[in-house]
């Protein structure tokens, strides 16, 4: 499914871009955008690297995905197989951080089901800090900065 939502995403883009190039609003873009000739050579040269590297971006997929389409330097055909590539690298790293993440932090919710509630768990750690900040405080108190072991 996420596979599949991804795909969609980026050929609705994809399309977005292509479809609003040749509408009164694509061409009064194209006269108030400085250096439109350059972007679009760029584009036709390095697009499809630069989406492939976009899909591990958080953000930058979209408007870079729309850019594409947009210029219409790089054909459906290319697009469509670099965007099935790195669909396919980018699914894995996503799961596999994913799991790592929800691996991690696997002992924090068997300490949450402990303490039954967060706010316990949270107020157990704040007291525990308080704690040990006071035992110091007398320590230092009763034995002096150096621990008594010589001359104060």
């Amino acid at each position: 499914a996420v596979f599949l939502s991804g795909l969609t995403g980026d050929v609705s883009w994809y399309g977005m871009g292509a479809g609003l190039r040749e509408t009164g609003f694509g061409r009064w873009i194209k006269r108030r955008m400085p250096g439109h000739d350059s972007f679009e050579n760029h584009m036709e040269r390095r697009g499809l690297r630069w989406m492939f590297i976009a899909k591990f971006v958080y953000g930058s997929n979209f408007p870079l995905i729309f850019s594409l389409g947009w210029t219409g330097r790089v054909g459906f055909a290319r697009f469509f197989r670099t965007s099935l590539l790195a669909l396919l690298l980018w699914l894995p790293v996503i799961l596999g951080v994913s799991y790592g993440l929800y691996a991690s932090l696997a002992p924090l919710a068997a300490l949450q089901s402990t303490f039954k509630d967060l706010e316990l768990l949270i107020a157990g750690i704040a007291l525990f800090i308080l704690a040990q900040y006071a035992l110091l405080a007398l320590f230092r108190r009763v034995f002096g900065r150096n621990g008594g072991g010589g001359v104060s």
